[in-house]
């Protein structure tokens, strides 16, 4: 079958991650992967957050990554970075009122809200509503609200960062990436055409751990930088939802091809741990991956130790070869 590739050879492409605090150490599968299927020469920019006291490093099982010609390391104050595209800053207070109201609110309370959406006093709060509440995930209140307790809260934080920093590189393609990613497929066999992203299994809205956009797309990052202004949200359910994807242009691509474990059809449906255990299905996990993915999405388990004979082991030993 005859490569695709459609990324402009005269725009470089920067991938760039977030992480704050010291990098795990199963990480090395997401770079081992990238550096084995980076036959377009993409550059990789790993961004580690000095900001609110987080000491951020990288272990020494990883510091080969220092020496390769494509890697490169870079500390930010994500404070910085919000207030240079006016984005106003965390709360400080540390309350979780957000987490309690969450829990209390059922959801025949929030139907209740969406069904009488018309009515006059609802609609004095009809701003509140579209930039605050979901259907599925409940309300989700802004990270500057004083009671929201968000400052410490890394996966928001790495919310943020995405949303903004693909500002910094408005002349390059853009791919953002969690490092809970492993690549599986060249990059010179994908379709990089158009800005797209996952979705995030059945929800209405996406599942930003991997967001490509291309340099001549800008207004799709002017788009996402003024919803999030107006929103003061980088919650997926909230800056990222179908409808406002659509607003962007970002395409939500299939399921498969990034996340299996939310694939009805896929070996590990409803279960990313078995990309960390060994089972007698292993081999037949990989080859369904190779077959349906371009990358695989483990979903955090930063602390697991992987068996020997796992998918993950699998992969981890084509890679570093």
């Amino acid at each position: 079958m005859e490569e695709i590739i459609q990324v402009s050879k005269n725009v470089r492409t920067i991938v760039v991650s977030y992480w704050a605090g010291t990098l795990p150490e199963i990480t090395r599968l997401h770079f081992y992967s990238f550096k084995h299927n980076n036959d377009l020469d993409f550059k990789y920019i790993l961004y580690t957050d000095t900001c609110d006291s987080f000491e951020s490093l990288i272990p020494s099982s990883l510091d080969w990554l220092l020496d390769e010609p494509w890697f490169e390391h870079r500390q930010i104050d994500l404070s910085n970075l919000m207030e240079k595209y006016e984005i106003p800053l965390f709360s400080l207070w540390k309350e979780t009122l957000y987490y309690k109201i969450r829990r209390k609110l059922k959801k025949k309370l929030l139907s209740f809200l969406l069904k009488n959406s018309k009515s006059v006093h609802f609609n004095l709060l009809k701003k509140y509503r579209d930039l605050h509440l979901d259907k599925e995930i409940g309300f989700s209140f802004s990270h500057n609200q004083k009671f929201a307790g968000l400052s410490h809260h890394l996966t928001y934080r790495s919310d943020v960062f995405r949303s903004l920093i693909a500002n910094e590189f408005t002349h390059e393609n853009f791919l953002y990436v969690d490092l809970d990613i492993c690549f599986i497929k060249q990059f010179s066999s994908y379709d990089w055409d158009e800005p797209f992203t996952s979705p995030w299994g059945k929800a209405k809205f996406a599942n930003t751990a991997i967001l490509f956009i291309p340099s001549t797309y800008k207004s799709t990052r002017v788009k996402i930088l003024q919803e999030f202004k107006n929103a003061s949200a980088a919650w997926p359910w909230i800056l990222y939802s179908e409808k406002r994807c659509g607003k962007y242009g970002l395409a939500l691509r299939s399921i498969e091809e990034f996340d299996p474990p939310w694939s009805l059809s896929s070996p590990v449906s409803g279960d990313s741990s078995a990309f960390m255990n060994k089972s007698d299905n292993s081999d037949e996990i990989v080859a369904w991956v190779d077959q349906h993915s371009f990358c695989f999405h483990w979903h955090n388990q930063w602390k697991c130790n992987p068996e020997a004979g796992s998918p993950y082991d699998l992969y981890l030993n084509r890679f570093r070869k």
